[in-house]
């Protein structure tokens, strides 16, 4: 469901299909989406949270070694191929050229070491045991990650791309300590859209990263506000535009 939520929002889906009379129109290049929603992000650290609210913006700021298609196939994501080694203990992923967070630091192995790491041991973690089977993770070279595990983990590709396995810039995380994920220049991903600012409790706003190592956004701003009213939300809704 999330990675069909940052399809749409990235303007790859034609239509979003909702009963009438909330269906979207076609995304237009330049426009501006609001989702409305009843819940306020709880954290933009994908590794201290689980709540969904969360990781609708995760999927859009950050992005992640795998990812999922439509039909839950595993493809590349960060990560432009991988090998597995015949007894399933072994992962080896190279890293795409050129990718840069939205700091304009460029992505190396050592971010993705320091994201697996800080996942598996910061402090209250709630999905930590989505990496548990991974033992140790050495970085041979810039582009190159290598996982061991304890024993072979049929579903590590499809954990790696969950929001969680969000990966973080090592110096830009590390810099602001429990302080990162909380607000406008406390986040740091290489995602297709960049945290342009943050109002408690009631909205988040996102601008598209044009210097996207992917695909771009046809939308340029999208906007998730807070309407705690359910009955607020759909009186609220102007036309197309919103979600």
């Amino acid at each position: 469901m999330e990675r069909i939520v940052r399809w749409c929002l990235l303007g790859v889906l034609g239509a979003v299909l909702l009963p009438a009379p909330f269906a979207l129109a076609a995304p237009r290049t330049g426009a501006t989406l609001v989702f409305a929603r009843q819940e306020e992000t709880e954290t933009l650290d994908p590794h201290k949270t689980t709540t969904i609210s969360s990781a609708e913006v995760d999927y859009l700021i950050y992005d992640t070694l795998t990812s999922l298609d439509y039909d839950n196939t595993v493809k590349p994501g960060l990560a432009e191929k991988w090998d597995i080694s015949p007894d399933g203990k072994t992962y080896t992923f190279t890293l795409r050229q050129g990718v840069r967070f939205h700091s304009g630091k460029p992505l190396t192995s050592a971010d993705v070491k320091f994201t697996f790491d800080r996942w598996k041991t910061v402090r209250g973690s709630p999905t930590a045991f989505n990496i548990a089977p991974v033992e140790s993770v050495e970085t041979p070279n810039p582009r190159t990650v290598v996982l061991r595990l304890k024993e072979p983990f049929s579903i590590l590709l499809i954990n790696l791309a969950g929001y969680a396995a969000s990966i973080l810039n090592q110096e830009f995380t590390q810099r602001l300590g429990d302080d990162y994920g909380t607000g406008a220049g406390k986040v740091d991903g290489t995602g297709p859209f960049i945290l342009d600012d943050r109002k408690a409790s009631q909205s988040i706003t996102l601008a598209k990263n044009e210097d996207y190592w992917g695909d771009t956004a046809l939308l340029d701003t999208v906007e998730f506000r807070v309407i705690p009213d359910e009955s607020s939300i759909v009186s609220a809704m102007p036309g197309t535009g919103w979600l």
